[in-house]
Parts: structure tokens; sequence; C-alpha cells
């Protein structure tokens, strides 16, 4: 039975990367958000396409709201200073610019394929100095907060991939996530492997934790050489697309994920995945791995 090709999507805006991006952060504001997510939306729907956006609650909410919830942003802090206290001064030096896209909702829900599951209320990682009652309000308030769009489903990828205890999970309702993907030097070692498709493949590509969690496995998210020559990239893009549609037809499920805000910076990836999608089908999403249609 051929396989299928899902596409994960961690989108945060600023929340989770003006830490890490440096002086680029500053190309990220409402203009380019709007027209990243709009792209997205229009490239998937005439292929009959569909992707999970994991949503951080408070970017799917207009800057206004930002003031109901910086009390829990400051009992944060302490546990994470280096990077909530940049996010806290980063908000407020500009005014909530590429911390919210209110608009996205409207962009995501326009597709019936699309589904939305949550990627916290302020991205905020589920490290082990975070105290549970701090992860419990924040993946609560995100559920409320998602759950006004018609496609919100109880499932998470957690920011920056640090998985939250079980009694967490249990404690918010969510049955449906994401695996870690590889980090360190077996990320590393991936990335050399990009040309093999087995990196966002696999025959197994979800299990059911003792808890009754569905765990659907990590994927592998395609970085291109920012010095590809557009040659090179086009030739690289349609092999690592046809193998990708070529696991899917061994019966091999396939797994990409990205952050749209990424395609800011590197626009071949919406090129990528224009390629991928006049190759295969793509299908509705990770979310289609529910614990009421799973068959082990």
């Amino acid at each position: 039975m051929p396989g299928k090709i899902f596409l994960s999507l961690d989108c945060e805006g600023l929340w989770g990367s003006c830490d890490v991006l440096g002086p680029k952060f500053d190309a990220i504001n409402q203009t380019t958000l709007f027209r990243v997510y709009k792209e997205l939306a229009a490239l998937l729907m005439p292929h009959g396409a569909g992707a999970t956006f994991a949503i951080t609650g408070l970017f799917s909410r207009p800057a206004e709201c930002f003031g109901e919830y910086e009390e829990h942003l400051i009992r944060f802090t302490p546990q994470s200073a280096g990077w909530y206290g940049f996010v806290l001064r980063e908000w407020k030096r500009r005014h909530g610019e590429g911390f919210h896209l209110p608009e996205i909702g409207d962009l995501v829900c326009k597709n019936p394929r699309n589904k939305v599951w949550q990627h916290g209320l302020t991205h905020m990682p589920a490290g082990r100095d975070v105290p549970e009652d701090l992860l419990i309000y924040e993946y609560t308030e995100a559920a409320r907060v998602l759950s006004r769009l018609s496609k919100y489903e109880p499932g998470i990828i957690f920011p920056r991939n640090e998985a939250a205890s079980a009694s967490v999970l249990h404690a918010v309702k969510l049955g449906l996530t994401r695996e870690s993907p590889e980090h360190g030097i077996n990320r590393l070692i991936r990335t050399f492997r990009r040309l093999r498709a087995s990196t966002f493949s696999s025959l197994n590509p979800w299990r059911r934790d003792a808890q009754g969690v569905v765990w659907f496995f990590g994927g592998s998210i395609p970085l291109f050489p920012p010095k590809y020559s557009s040659v090179a990239f086009g030739l690289y893009s349609d092999y690592l697309a046809r193998s990708i549609a070529e696991a899917s037809q061994r019966g091999e499920t396939s797994h990409i994920w990205l952050h749209p805000e990424n395609i800011v910076f590197h626009p071949q990836l919406m090129d990528f995945l224009q390629t991928l999608l006049r190759m295969a089908p793509v299908q509705d999403g990770v979310s289609v791995v529910s614990p009421l249609t799973l068959d082990f």
C-alpha cells in the first residue's frame, strides 16, 4: 500500500527565534510573515494537500493581548533568563512586531485538509528546571486560545523539541505529538546524508506510549546550503522530492517539517515544496494519525 507524505510546520514568529537569529531577525515582521504564510496557504490548496500547522498561541493573537500574559513570562524568566529575558526586551523594543500574526487562523483554516496543533502559548520550552504548573498553564491556555480555530486538534509540537512529562500531557489532555529529531552529532551526520531519502522516511512512523499518547516520528528538515547555484539547487531539490515520492510508493511514510519563518531567509524552501507537490500528493497532515484510527 502506498505510503504518505506529511508536512508539519512550527509556526512561531519571533517567539522561538529572536534569541538565535541575531541581526537577521529584523527581517521578520508583519509584512514578511503575512507574505510567507499566504504563499504557503496558496501553495497547498491547488494540490489537494494539507499540513499540520503547530501554532504558538500568542502568535495567533494581536499584540494587544500581550499584557494578559506578561506576568506568565516574568514568572518563567528566572528558569531561562537568557531566552525569555531577551524575548521580553525585544517584544517591548519592537512593540510586538514579528511576534503576532492574527491572520494566520483565517489563512490556515480555509483549507479543509489543514490541521492546527499547538506549539505552546509563548514557546516556553519544557526544560528540567521549569515547574510543571507553568507548563500546564502554558499548554492549557494555548489550547484555549487555539480552540477557536475550526481545524484545531489536541496535538502539540514541543517548542525547541523539548518534551514535557507524561503527567503534563495527561493533565492538559494532549494525545498527539511529534518525536524530537536528532541533535548534536547525529543531526550533523544526517545533514551530510541529505541525499538519502531515508533521513525523511520510515516504515513505522508512529508509536503509542503507555499513557496512550501517539508520537509521530521526528522526520527531517530540508536544509539547503545557501551558496547553491540555482542550477545545483534545482537538481538537488528535484532529486530529494523524487526520492521522497518513491519512498511513499514503497509504503514508507515521509515526514518533512520546517519553520515557515525560515522561508523569509531561504526562499528556496518554498521552491522545494512546490517541486514536492508536483511529484506526489501530500495527505492530510500528521494529525490523521489519531488514537481512534491507528491500526497496530
